[in-house]
């Protein structure tokens, strides 16, 4: 039984969750005034959200010391069946709060890529085809003329009577390439697989590159001189079986 001296003025219950949602930050840590190791947590991320699963698990267990080496007590005396369901709770949150963060992350780094096509499919909805082929990049203009453009999309008609969207892959490669993957929703109802390649232009991304699957067969539509007969094209429309 910890005596009143050695009992943290601090709350347990507090400490539990600044280290649960913003652990990776060392906010608990500022919060029972270890600066120095809160500074540690803040620049390594909780060391990759592990430190804050250490943490997080001696604070259940009335472990986890204030800078004077006062306990802060959550609970008093668990028993050993409680303690343990404290803790693979404890682990349970960590982790959903964990992969919580990772797709916040990964949401904020390709925002750029879904703008850009956000921004080309609300044109098309629009009917406005010379806004919607200015998210293409130079390399895409270069190989695809307006005029072909416009053809490919007279072909997919999901592109220009887009109603919705979501992506389900989003990935950058060398910042200055990316990708997008997921449906489109026609006004009709009707889904039609799409995969975006992006490339970044004077620091906006652009489009490089298109890819409907309307049927299983994809059609691409990028920039590549060369079609798949070796015979030379400004564009290409390619099926892939």
């Amino acid at each position: 039984m910890k005596t009143s001296q050695s009992v943290s003025s601090k709350s347990a219950v507090v400490a539990f969750f600044l280290c649960l949602f913003l652990g990776v930050f060392g906010i608990h840590r500022f919060y029972v005034k270890k600066i120095g190791t809160g500074l540690l947590m803040l620049v390594t991320g909780g060391l990759f959200g592990f430190w804050t699963l250490i943490d997080l698990i001696f604070i259940v267990n009335n472990k986890f010391e204030d800078r004077e080496g006062r306990t802060l007590v959550l609970t008093q005396n668990p028993s050993t069946f409680k303690k343990a369901m404290m803790v693979i709770g404890s682990v349970i949150a960590w982790f959903v709060v964990y992969i919580a963060i990772l797709l916040t992350l990964v949401m904020y780094a390709t925002s750029g890529l879904v703008a850009a096509v956000q921004g080309q499919l609300y044109a098309l909805r629009a009917g406005d085809i010379y806004k919607a082929y200015s998210y293409t990049s130079a390399d895409f203009q270069k190989a695809t003329s307006l005029d072909e453009f416009k053809k490919f999309l007279d072909q997919y008609p999901s592109l220009k009577n887009n109603e919705s969207y979501s992506f389900s892959e989003r990935k950058i490669e060398n910042n200055d390439t990316g990708a997008l993957t997921g449906i489109l929703t026609s006004k009709e109802g009707a889904k039609t697989p799409v995969e975006y390649q992006l490339i970044k232009e004077g620091g906006s991304w652009k489009i490089l590159g298109i890819t409907v699957n309307p049927t299983g067969a994809g059609v691409e539509i990028k920039n590549n001189n060369t079609r798949s007969d070796n015979s030379s094209s400004m564009n290409v429309y390619e099926d892939k079986n």
